[in-house]
């Protein structure tokens, strides 16, 4: 550098500590605009409740949900009773094939309806549907024990009809 150019002259400043103005800094700092509490500009509207919108809203869920009741008992009653059904699969005609087929849909149906609606608990409509299912299995299994113990009875009875029939022809003989 040349000597005849001159360097600023850097003023030493107070020596303060780190932080030590923050606090200064506080009193100094005003926001320009504070919180605003008026919204009377604003270009949305503040919402009114309106207390018979509020009752309307209310009695139409719960009407949406009486309805949604009393499907669910008709569609789970259908199944049920097509479950309960004792006819051989080989003397069933169309006509109960497709109820059978249309009872399954409608389950399906009404389990997309309530998990689609807002409303309702989450997968609301397909956990009634596997507590349906799990019914017909409870179902299921009953008959089978019913028949099982059946079919045990009988085994027993024809076995001691065999014996009494040995019993007789050792005496006729």
């Amino acid at each position: 550098m040349n000597n005849n150019e001159r360097q600023p002259q850097l003023q030493p400043q107070s020596q303060s500590q780190p932080f030590e103005s923050d606090e200064d800094d506080d009193e100094k700092i005003k926001p320009k605009k504070g919180l605003r509490i008026n919204n009377a500009k604003s270009s949305i509207p503040n919402p009114v409740p309106k207390p018979q919108n509020f009752r309307d809203n209310i009695h139409k869920i719960l009407n949406e949900e009486e309805e949604q009741k009393k499907l669910a008992f008709e569609i789970a009653n259908r199944f049920i009773n097509a479950l309960k059904d004792k006819t051989l699969d080989s003397n069933k005609n169309v006509t109960v094939r497709e109820g059978e087929k249309q009872a399954i849909m409608d389950m399906v149906d009404f389990a997309r309806l309530i998990n689609s609606d807002e409303t309702q608990e989450e997968n609301l409509g397909t956990m009634s549907v596997i507590s349906t299912l799990l019914k017909a299995i409870f179902i299921q299994r009953n008959r089978i024990n019913e028949t099982e113990y059946r079919v045990a009875k009988m085994e027993t009875e024809v076995a001691a009809l065999g014996r009494r029939l040995v019993e007789v022809e050792k005496k006729n003989s």
